[in-house]
């Protein structure tokens, strides 16, 4: 089989499990609309246990007569039951012109309501339905504009709506063969419904973008990248089969039938030939039950077909290529025919009958010759370009809107400002008619500017004392750090020889040094809280965020170590990096731990938390401590506070590193407040922008 043909058959081995996903996604969708009633809830859960039996008309039927049963619908039962029947004749009956009609129904349906703008979430899963029936019509270009159309109608707000067309786009990608674009659009396709909320439908979804980056990996010839996927997604499914109480053993049986097939080509690529054999032939047999994915089945079988053909097993092939022709009938299905006639011809090639192998030959180069002229087709167009112009239309648009919202403010600037010309003619002729009521109010604006001029005077006093004050306490912890230093050394070296010194003596040459280092770190402590932090005197630089807080954490445990304490952290593989004083970052960070280490018990834990949220980085530090009382709240942040407290060893409080570090947190435009910790101790929160 030729290359082109293997990326066929795996391109429509996708396309079934996007079908398929389609079908789970949108036939139960009671968390869009609150409207939608219990009675008719009930009725979609029995048609949908009559479909997934493989009962396909009757689920009609069913769904018909009880809809004209339960008459008048409203908008959101109805809806459902479009959505249903769309589906049936989208995946089941493959009836795109009748899908289609569902699809115009539905948006007829909102629109006829007056309710688009309540109702956008349902308007665009109409739109995304239409652009999949037109996608498989072979309209291509209706069916980018309808994927487009959906996208913008929430894209901001609405993280399933973006979700939804990023799985398209995936999907169109890798049938065009740009696996590389698939599997960017696959990944934030998988990010995006991790925030849905976890619903059977969202599930589902995920475990089948698992699925699809593990095949784009395949395509791109990263074997390794696949396999981890493929466990990945088996993991996926296992994990949260049994979330779902009310869902049937089924569509967790389906998707793993798919992921087995596709593992097991990995597997034959790496010529782990008994591997792929078991997995193909644990595929088959869940495929091959009533109501199962049939066409899946089918590719799994020609899969096993090639294998047991590079194994010259031709009898266990013939047998498997029988079974496919006995069931292709019953859903045919053009890249099926392609993949059997080609091993048809291949088959006969090997058992050196020519005129069958000659007659297989030519059925597989005219189905190819088709199959290729669709793929040609769609390859040629340029999505890239398409999705371009669209936002550049979108931007012209939103042009015009403002610039009909400009013409409106014009028209409203104009008629207020005549309104207040005429206010102040009135005003003007109130004024010529009381002389009075002129001196008064010039007497009173002479005393405000008084007023103000005398504030003004009082704040310049004001700041003038405020950096009297700081240049003081500068000059004094400056100053006073010389001789506390000498003191401190002569001291320590007064220790080094305690012989002659009485035991008295020597605790008073303790007191004396440990005085001195509790000075200079006081000295140390002022100099820098009166070194007023400011923007324009940040030193910034570009660093790596995780670096920084590990390098935070090491330098503050052995504190911790002395408490017996364990200091932990808990951050992200990859926090990136920040334009930041790195400095001054630090010494925030390392305050807040030391502040943790300080009022926390001995033999207790404290954790440093971080992550990435958008453009924000959030960092937590945790403690089990003694907490902070509810007088002294409000002033833990203040300068020289009044809130200090000895740690739980004793240690000498300054009251002034939670002042220092919410400055620095302010100067870099971020954020620092905590809260109680609710396991007993403090949580102190840091933000800042990236």
């Amino acid at each position: 089989m030729t290359l082109l043909q293997k990326k066929l058959i795996k391109s429509v081995s996708l396309f079934s499990i996007f079908l398929l996903s389609l079908f789970f996604y949108s036939c139960s969708q009671s968390n869009l609309d609150p409207a939608i009633s219990p009675a008719f809830q009930h009725v979609l859960t029995r048609a949908l246990q009559m479909h997934d039996s493989g009962d396909i008309v009757q689920s009609i039927h069913y769904i018909d007569s009880a809809a004209n049963a339960m008459e008048p619908l409203s908008l959101r039962d109805r809806n459902e039951q479009y959505v249903f029947k769309f589906n049936i004749y989208m995946h089941d009956i493959q009836d795109f012109n009748k899908a289609l009609a569902y699809t115009d129904s539905m948006m007829w349906l909102i629109e006829k309501s007056g309710e688009k703008d309540r109702l956008k979430k349902l308007y665009a899963e109409a739109e995304y339905r239409k652009g999949d029936a037109l996608f498989e019509k072979q309209q291509y270009n209706g069916a980018y504009k309808y994927f487009y159309q959906a996208k913008m109608l929430q894209e901001k707000t609405d993280t399933c709506i973006l979700s939804n067309y990023n799985y398209r786009l995936g999907m169109i990608m890798y049938k065009q063969q740009h696996f590389d674009d698939a599997l960017l659009y696959f990944k934030d396709a998988f990010a995006q419904a991790d925030k849905c909320g976890f619903t059977f439908e969202i599930y589902y979804r995920m475990q089948e973008l698992l699925d699809n980056i593990a095949l784009s990996y395949y395509n791109e010839g990263k074997k390794d990248s696949a396999v981890i996927y493929y466990n990945q997604a088996l993991d996926f499914i296992n994990k949260h089969e049994n979330t779902f109480p009310d869902k049937s053993h089924m569509p967790f049986e389906k998707a793993r039938a798919i992921v087995y097939g596709n593992l097991a080509s990995v597997y034959a690529l790496e010529g782990k030939n008994a591997e792929a054999e078991g997995l193909l032939k644990k595929s088959i047999a869940i495929s091959c039950r009533k109501g199962y994915d049939i066409i899946d089945g089918q590719l799994t079988r020609i899969k096993l077909t090639r294998l047991y053909l590079d194994e010259h097993n031709y009898d266990a092939a013939y047998a498997v290529l029988q079974d496919i022709r006995s069931t292709s009938d019953s859903v045919p299905n053009r890249s099926v025919k392609v993949g059997w006639a080609n091993l048809m011809w291949q088959y006969y090639n090997h058992k050196a009958q020519p005129q069958a192998a000659f007659d297989y030959l030519l059925i597989y180069d005219n189905l190819k010759d088709s199959l290729n002229n669709e793929t040609t087709q769609l390859r040629g167009i340029d999505i890239r370009g398409r999705i371009k112009n669209w936002d550049t239309q979108h931007e012209i648009d939103l042009l015009e809107k403002k610039g009909e919202r400009r013409k409106y403010l014009l028209a409203l600037t104009i008629t207020v400002s005549a309104m207040s010309i005429i206010i102040l003619i009135l005003i003007l002729q109130n004024l010529k008619k009381s002389k009075k009521n002129i001196h008064i109010l010039t007497t009173l604006n002479s005393h405000i500017r008084d007023q103000n001029h005398r504030l003004e005077e009082v704040l310049s006093q004001l700041e003038m004392s405020s950096k009297e004050k700081d240049r003081i306490l500068r000059t004094v912890a400056h100053d006073i750090r010389n001789p506390i230093a000498a003191i401190s050394t002569i001291s320590g070296v007064l220790l080094e020889d305690t012989g002659n010194y009485t035991s008295k003596q020597k605790e008073y040459i303790r007191l004396i040094e440990t005085a001195c280092n509790n000075a200079l770190q006081l000295s140390n402590e002022i100099l820098e809280a009166t070194n007023i932090i400011r923007k324009e005197k940040l030193s910034k630089e570009t660093f790596d965020i995780n670096t920084l807080l590990v390098s935070c954490v090491d330098l503050s445990r052995f504190r911790a170590v002395e408490k017996n304490q364990l200091l932990t952290i808990s951050v992200e593989n990859e926090l990136g990096t920040i334009s930041a004083d790195r400095e001054k970052i630090s010494r925030a960070i390392s305050n807040l731990l030391v502040n943790a280490i300080k009022f926390s018990p001995e033999e207790t834990e404290i954790k440093l938390v971080a992550a990435r949220e958008d453009s924000f980085l959030f960092i937590s530090v945790i403690d089990h401590g003694i907490g902070i009382p509810d007088d002294i709240k409000d002033k833990v942040f203040d300068m020289f506070s009044e809130a200090k407290r000895p740690g739980t060893a004793g240690e000498k409080p300054f009251g002034l590193g939670l002042s220092i570090t919410k400055q620095v947190i302010q100067a870099h435009g971020g954020k620092l407040w905590f809260e109680e910790n609710p396991d007993g101790g403090t949580i102190f929160h840091v933000e800042l922008p990236l």
